[in-house]
């Protein structure tokens, strides 16, 4: 005797039928769900998708007394603002050891989602700092973060200046 479960992926609407097929000796066992049926592989696990926000090198040293301004103007030139008519700022494709980790770190830290970060200098230090953006609403949260943060855990002991801007 052979049974049928629907299972519904929420949000997408999709239905992925999986056949539940019994066995001669009365056991049960559940088809695997695989991307392909023909591949006949298992689906890895689901898991959080890794992201990586986008890296731009503004050339700006931001300063504490003119962080919000500095940030904005950064932000309308990113690929992710592009609000500026001034000439925007490509996007980087090599990322500096440790930012992906520290964004996240960061993410975590704000409950939002990192999507861009300036490698720049902060204050009078010839140190970089990585200046990231994470969208709330109408909003951005900006946190000027040491460049040397290269774990999620040590974003905290890591920030130098954080600034609300409006979004474009």
């Amino acid at each position: 005797m052979a049974a049928a479960a629907a299972v519904f992926v929420a949000g997408g609407g999709a239905a992925v039928v999986n056949g539940v097929l019994t066995q001669e000796d009365d056991q049960s066992a559940a088809a695997p769900l695989a991307d392909d049926p023909e591949a006949g592989h298992e689906s890895a696990p689901d898991t959080a998708q890794a992201y990586t926000p986008e890296l731009v090198r503004s050339g700006t040293s931001y300063t504490g007394e003119a962080l919000a301004e500095q940030a904005s103007e950064t932000l309308d030139r990113s690929p992710v603002g592009g609000a500026s008519e001034e000439e925007p700022l490509p996007a980087e494709s090599t990322v500096p050891p440790g930012t992906e980790a520290c964004a996240t770190g960061a993410a975590e830290e704000l409950d939002l989602r990192v999507v861009l970060v300036d490698d720049a200098l902060y204050g009078a230090s010839p140190d970089s700092a990585w200046v990231m953006f994470a969208p709330d609403g109408d909003d951005v949260e900006v946190l000027v973060i040491e460049a040397g943060c290269d774990r999620a855990d040590e974003v905290g002991e890591s920030i130098l200046d954080q600034e609300t801007i409006e979004s474009a």
